[in-house]
C-alpha cells in the first residue's frame, strides 16, 4: 500500500495487488495516481478531505471498489489541522481509467467539483454510488487507443496471482443477490435465501 497525506505528491506506474487501500491518500492535494495497475484490493484509491488530485489512465481489476472519495463532516477534535485549513473535499479529476469486475467503480460522499471522464467500466455492480455531493460531472468521451494503453498495465492471468487475490477476483463473477441501487441509503445485512429440502 502507499500512503500520501498533506502534500503534492505522484504515484505512477505501479502494481499495487490484494491490499485493504492500493493508495490511501488522506488530506492530500494537487497528487497525481496515474498509469497504475490496481488488482483485488479492497479500495484501489480511497482520499479523505482530498482536494485538486488526478486519478488518470489507471487500470483496476477485480478491486471491491476501485475509487473511493469522501469528506467526513465531523473531524478529530483534538487535531488542528483541519481547524486552520479548508479541509473540504473537492476538485478532483477521475479520467482515463479502465475499472473492470469491482462491486463499485466509484463512490463519492461530501465531495464537490470532480469531473469524471472517459473511464471504461466494464463488468461492475454499481458504477457510481454517491451521497450528499455537488457539482460533479459525469462526461462519457470517446475511448481511444491511447487511452485503453495508457494503464502500462500488463495482461494479468488468474493463475500467477496469490490464491486470496485471485479469490476475490474471482468471487467477482455473478454477484446479483448482493446489489444494492441507488435508493438504498446503506446496508447492514445481507439476506440470503435458502431452499427447504
Amino acid at each position: 500500500m502507499c500512503s500520501s497525506d498533506l502534500s503534492r505528491n505522484a504515484f505512477i506506474g505501479n502494481r499495487l495487488e490484494g491490499n485493504d487501500y492500493g493508495v490511501w491518500g488522506g488530506y492530500s492535494f494537487n497528487s497525481r495516481i496515474a498509469q497504475n495497475c490496481f488488482i483485488g484490493n479492497r479500495v484501489g484509491v480511497a482520499i479523505e478531505h482530498g482536494q485538486e488530485n488526478a486519478i488518470t489512465g489507471n487500470a483496476f481489476l477485480g478491486d471491491t471498489t476501485a475509487v473511493w472519495l469522501w469528506g467526513n463532516p465531523i473531524e478529530p477534535s483534538d487535531w488542528v489541522y483541519p481547524k486552520k485549513r479548508d479541509t473540504k473535499s473537492r476538485g478532483y479529476s477521475v479520467e482515463g481509467n479502465l475499472i473492470e469486475r469491482a462491486r463499485v467503480g466509484l463512490r463519492v460522499a461530501q465531495t464537490s467539483a470532480t469531473a469524471v471522464r472517459g473511464n471504461v467500466l466494464r463488468r461492475v455492480d454499481s458504477a457510481f454510488v454517491m451521497r450528499d455531493t455537488s457539482e460533479l460531472t459525469v462526461a462519457a468521451r470517446p475511448v481511444t487507443r491511447a487511452v485503453r494503453n495508457a494503464t502500462g498495465c500488463p495482461a494479468v492471468s488468474l493463475r500467477t496471482l496469490p490464491p486470496a487475490v485471485r479469490a476475490r477476483i474471482v468471487s467477482a463473477g455473478d454477484r446479483k443477490s448482493t446489489r444494492l441501487n441507488s435508493s438504498h441509503r446503506c446496508i447492514s445485512y445481507a439476506v440470503f435465501c435458502l431452499k427447504k429440502k
